[in-house]
């Protein structure tokens, strides 16, 4: 199966499927901190798991994020941000 690369134009909208291998690269992270920040909601949650080794994103919401991380955490986060006095 050919590999799908998101389109280079920044209007363009990313469509298909996305696993967490392409996301980690398109983020530049570690996995470890790639799953560290989808635990606390600060990424968007998979579109799609089915097992424990196949899940993926829709391309769009990655695209999203990308875009604007601050603001997609701002509008997506469900858990309360938690506060430290």
């Amino acid at each position: 199966m050919p590999e799908t690369k998101p389109p280079k134009s920044p209007d363009a909208v990313w469509l298909g499927l996305m696993d967490a291998k392409k996301f980690i690269k398109l983020l530049d992270c570690s996995r470890a901190h790639f799953y560290a920040l989808l635990k606390e909601e600060k990424l968007p949650q998979p579109a799609l798991r089915q097992g424990p080794r196949f899940t993926r994103w829709r391309a769009s919401d990655v695209q999203a994020y990308l875009t604007d991380p601050q603001g997609w955490v701002a509008a997506n986060r469900t858990k309360p941000i938690k506060t430290v006095v």
